[in-house]
């Protein structure tokens, strides 16, 4: 029998509550579900969310949004002689 606190406990998230953790929109949360941004779980027709799933993609989004941005640098090429065709 499960204890208070184990997994089997947790209640799983619809795409609505997942909206609201997230403060988006039902369709956005939609998105990030269809798109496999967080794993899912599928009772029959039905599509769930474990909550710590959903706070480990909180988590990795927010260390993402940490990292320096990295810019490609442009190369600085001299110019070079013009070809002359029709010699």
């Amino acid at each position: 029998m499960a204890r208070k606190g184990d997994r089997m406990t947790q209640s799983l998230l619809n795409s609505l509550d997942v909206a609201e953790r997230l403060n988006v929109s039902r369709s956005y949360a939609y998105l990030l579900i269809w798109r496999g941004d967080t794993p899912t779980v599928r009772i029959g027709g039905l599509v769930r969310v474990r909550p710590e799933d959903l706070e480990e993609y909180i988590c990795k989004r927010d260390l993402k949004m940490k990292e320096p941005l990295r810019r490609k640098r442009k190369r600085l090429t001299k110019p070079g002689p013009k070809s002359q065709t029709g010699k």
